[in-house]
């Protein structure tokens, strides 16, 4: 009686282990199969967003310039020209960002502005829905490395397909670009109240840039235009604020 009854549990155990076996060989084939069916259709979408943050990522980029390296001006700010813009040098300090912030300003244009190009994308075999995106750039001195983080679902009559995360990389001298103007901050910090042309002259001849200024009392606006002759071009636009004694009349 014991030995068929141990029969009987091998038995149930056995068919358990089956049927454990069978599901997931099935749900191995229909994955299988969906990622078949929309292998083709992922490779274009991809290219498509590709496009997309690429367009976006080099107006952006143009847009930041202009406000000093920062998505929101920061409260340190002149207008000049209809736009807010970030004193670098103020008095007798440094309050230029620092390269996170650059960061988490283009992480947050892409946020705000990439829907406005993905929605476009179409496709008649299948239906496409976004979630919330997420950016994490990475500045290099001639590069910028975009991690994003962007749930779409792939669907049709037959079946669906998410896609989360995505990776692009582009050559951009935009971080290089604002180490120059560090290196000119460094040469203000010499001399907290003098304007140092002649150094931001030769800098701009060493590095095939061009700049502008303009002077309001005790404020002087730069303008610094890199690639100039390209369609990437980059102003980057900010003040400085000195302390110039009055001569008494």
């Amino acid at each position: 009686m014991l030995n068929k009854k141990a029969q009987i549990s091998i038995f149930i155990i056995i068919s358990i282990l089956l049927i454990g076996i069978f599901i997931l060989l099935f749900s191995f084939r229909a994955e299988l199969n969906i990622k078949n069916i929309f292998s083709p259709k992922i490779n274009s979408l991809t290219n498509q967003i590709s496009f997309c943050v690429e367009k976006v990522l080099f107006e952006g980029l143009e847009e930041i310039g202009l406000r000093g390296g920062y998505y929101s001006p920061p409260n340190l700010s002149r207008d000049f020209l209809g736009r807010k813009i970030p004193y670098y040098w103020y008095i007798k300090e440094d309050f230029s960002p620092n390269k996170t912030i650059l960061e988490r300003s283009i992480s947050n244009y892409l946020e705000n502005n990439l829907i406005y190009c993905v929605e476009n994308i179409t496709n008649s075999d299948y239906t496409i829905s976004f979630e919330e995106i997420s950016v994490k750039s990475n500045l290099f001195k001639n590069k910028i490395i975009l991690d994003i983080n962007y749930p779409l679902t792939l669907k049709n009559e037959k079946a669906s397909t998410k896609i989360t995360n995505f990776k692009f990389e582009f050559n951009s001298p935009f971080y290089g670009n604002y180490l120059l103007i560090k290196d000119f901050l460094f040469e203000q910090e010499k001399n907290p109240s003098f304007v140092p042309l002649g150094f931001l002259a030769d800098l701009s001849e060493k590095n095939n840039f061009y700049f502008d200024t303009f002077y309001f009392e005790e404020d002087v606006v730069y303008l610094l235009i890199f690639n100039y002759d390209s369609k990437e071009q980059i102003i980057y636009s900010f003040a400085n604020k000195y302390f110039w004694e009055k001569n008494e009349t």
